[in-house]
């Protein structure tokens, strides 16, 4: 996996099961964010919410 950024020392192979832990909960909660501001513009914009509900569904499920 890819560096994410030019001062990360390691790639997430290399972090620890905690640092690990850590990474994947601070992603969920960017995820969370995004999807939370994407229902309300599409709420604003009077889109179907589904149209972005199932494949976020689809994608958990896959986990």
């Amino acid at each position: 996996m890819a560096k994410a950024h030019q001062n990360n020392t390691k790639t997430f192979e290399e972090l620890t099961f905690a640092e690990q832990a850590k990474s994947i909960n601070a992603q969920i909660q960017n995820l969370k964010k995004a999807i939370i501001a994407h229902k309300k513009r599409a709420l604003v914009e009077d889109k179907p919410t589904n149209d972005f509900v199932k494949p976020i569904i689809k994608m958990l499920a896959s986990l």
